[in-house]
């Protein structure tokens, strides 16, 4: 029997949230940090006033060759193209990960990571797997995150986008 579509997400919510359980916040102390193998490393100046962390730019956030799995990049979308991607999220096969402007959708904040858990098309909402403990899971509208989303990233001088790992 095959999983519902909420099983699904669950499932991708329940292995996304332990890899950002084990990153976020970083202390060396924590014995959270005392795992051999982690998602990634983590490890910012202290926070902004806002409480943000500093930016921090990451070059390779999968290797295809340690995963085995393609990693695409997806930028300049339309919001078609981005609710296409959205559907494709509740495949238990893909992963997608998030580049958004926090200060977009939340009045503070600088750019942000974030996994993308699922999209209830129905509702179109956007299941986002935030690892700041301080925001937890949310639920978003779909052009509100397209709008976070669709800016220019001012270090890269890139829009933010979108990363597909299959």
């Amino acid at each position: 029997m095959s999983p519902t579509p909420f099983e699904s997400v669950q499932r991708i919510a329940d292995a996304v949230l332990y890899e950002g359980y084990v990153l976020y916040p970083y202390r060396a102390s924590a014995a959270k940090n005392q795992y051999r193998w982690q998602f990634g490393v983590v490890a910012p100046r202290a926070p902004h006033e806002d409480g943000e962390p500093w930016f921090a730019q990451t070059e390779c956030l999968v290797a295809r060759a340690a995963t085995g799995r393609e990693v695409t990049v997806l930028r300049d979308l339309t919001l078609d193209q981005f609710r296409t991607e959205l559907a494709r999220t509740n495949d238990p096969d893909l992963r997608y990960v998030i580049n958004f402007h926090r200060g977009l959708l939340f009045g503070k904040g600088t750019g942000h990571h974030s996994p993308i858990g699922g999209y209830l098309a129905d509702d179109d909402l956007v299941f986002v797997l935030d690892v700041n403990e301080k925001f937890g899971p949310w639920l978003v509208d779909t052009e509100r995150l397209f709008r976070a989303m669709d800016e220019v990233d001012g270090s890269t001088k890139k829009k933010r986008g979108l990363l597909r790992i299959e």
